[in-house]
């Protein structure tokens, strides 16, 4: 090989890097928040849901007061089954 293809091999690759890592690390990004987003809206959606049915007492709701529930939308949204 010559010393041109292998600068040119070198450059396209170096723009590949330069162009794709920063790309990739974007969508895995802003694919974790919107699971976090996800995640927190099942919550206060089960909140809800307990207090409207008087299920859970007081000004706080924690998550354990939806477990203790059984709120069925909690328990999928942190992957475990709903009996």
């Amino acid at each position: 090989m010559s010393k041109n293809r292998v600068i040119i091999y070198t450059t396209i690759i170096a723009i590949i890097l330069i162009i794709g890592c920063p790309t990739i690390y974007k969508v895995v990004k802003n694919h974790k928040q919107k699971l976090n987003m996800i995640t927190e809206k099942r919550i206060i959606e089960a909140a809800i849901k307990c207090w409207n049915e008087d299920k859970c007492a007081g000004d706080t709701i924690t998550l354990k007061d939806l477990y203790d529930n059984k709120i069925s939308d909690i328990s999928r949204s942190m992957g475990q089954k709903s009996s």
